[in-house]
C-alpha cells in the first residue's frame, strides 16, 4: 500500500508543478465528505477541517498521518489544511483515529486510476444540458438543472427532488435538495455541495424556511447531451443511521434544443 501513496506531501504550499487537478475533502463532525473519491494518478486530494470536534487523517496501513502537520499529525480541532499528491494507480483508505478505524465510523477512501493519453473524457458542460434529468428506474423523481457557463468561473446548480431514506411503508416525506459547485471551461465534471431546505409551508410566508443546511457533496458528470451520472455522500441530519452515498444514471427528461449545437460548435454558452 506504501509503494502507492506519498510522492509529495504539501502543507500550506503552492501545488505542485507535477499535480493535474486538486480534488478537495471536507472534514466534518465526523465524517469525510466526499467519503469516496476517484482521482487520476497525479492528482492531489487535500483535506480541510471544518468540524469541532479534533481530527486526523490516517492511511490504513500507516503510510501517511496528518492534521495540521504530517509529523506526527495528531488529531487537532484547529482550522488546519493538508494535502497529498498521489502519483500511482491503487486504492487507498483512511480514517479519523479519534472517530473511526479502517473501513468503519470515519472512514474514506480514494480511488486512483492510471493517467490516459490527456485527451478528455465525457461531454464538456455547456449551457444546453440546462433542464430537467431523472433516472427512469426511479419515476417521480429528479433533478433540474442550471447552467450558467456565462459566469467567471462558471457554475452549475441543481435542484434535487427525491425522498425520505425510509418510507416506512407509509407516506414518504419529500425531500428539497439544492446543489451548487464552480466548473473549468472544458470540465465534464462539477463537484457540487448539497443543501437541504426544511420548514416552511406550502404558498405561506410563515413559518419561513431555514437556511439550508449543508449535507454533503455530489459530483455530476456528464457522458453526453443525454446521459450523466450524479454520485454524492450525504450526511441528513448529522445521524450515522441517515448517512448514505451511492450514483444515479441519469437522462435527460426535456428535449436537448441545444447542448449537441453548442458541442459541435465547440462552444459553452
Amino acid at each position: 500500500m506504501r509503494r502507492f501513496i506519498l510522492a509529495t506531501i504539501l502543507l500550506s504550499l503552492p501545488i505542485a508543478t507535477t499535480a493535474q487537478e486538486v480534488h478537495d475533502v471536507a472534514v466534518r463532525d465526523n465524517f469525510f465528505s466526499p467519503k469516496h473519491l476517484t482521482i487520476t494518478a497525479g492528482d492531489s486530494v487535500r483535506w480541510t477541517n471544518q468540524g469541532a470536534n479534533p481530527h486526523n487523517v490516517v492511511e490504513d496501513d500507516g503510510a501517511f498521518r496528518c492534521s495540521n502537520n504530517c509529523a506526527p499529525g495528531d488529531p487537532s480541532s484547529s482550522d488546519w489544511s493538508t494535502e497529498l499528491t498521489f502519483d500511482e494507480a491503487g486504492e487507498i483508505g483512511y480514517y479519523c483515529e479519534v472517530h473511526g478505524s479502517p473501513g468503519l465510523g470515519m472512514f474514506g477512501t480514494i480511488t486512483v486510476e492510471a493517467a490516459g493519453n490527456g485527451e478528455p473524457e465525457g461531454q464538456p458542460i455547456n449551457f444546453g444540458m440546462t433542464g430537467s434529468w431523472f433516472n427512469p428506474e426511479t419515476n417521480g423523481q429528479g433533478i433540474i438543472l442550471d447552467v450558467v457557463s456565462s459566469g467567471d468561473p462558471p457554475s452549475l446548480h441543481g435542484f434535487w427532488f427525491t425522498f425520505d431514506l425510509d418510507g416506512n411503508g407509509g407516506p414518504p416525506g419529500l425531500r428539497w435538495l439544492t446543489t451548487g459547485g464552480k466548473y473549468e471551461e472544458g470540465d465534464s465534471t462539477v463537484v457540487m455541495e448539497v443543501y437541504l431546505v426544511v420548514d416552511g409551508a406550502f404558498d405561506l410566508a410563515e413559518p419561513p424556511a431555514t437556511d439550508p443546511q449543508t449535507i454533503g457533496m455530489a459530483e455530476l458528470s456528464f457522458e453526453s447531451c443525454t446521459d450523466a451520472t450524479l454520485t454524492y455522500d450525504l450526511d441528513f441530519d448529522g445521524d450515522p443511521d441517515l448517512q448514505t452515498s451511492g450514483s444515479i444514471p441519469l437522462q435527460r427528461l426535456t428535449p436537448d434544443e441545444m447542448c449537441e449545437t453548442l458541442a459541435d460548435d465547440g462552444s459553452t454558452n
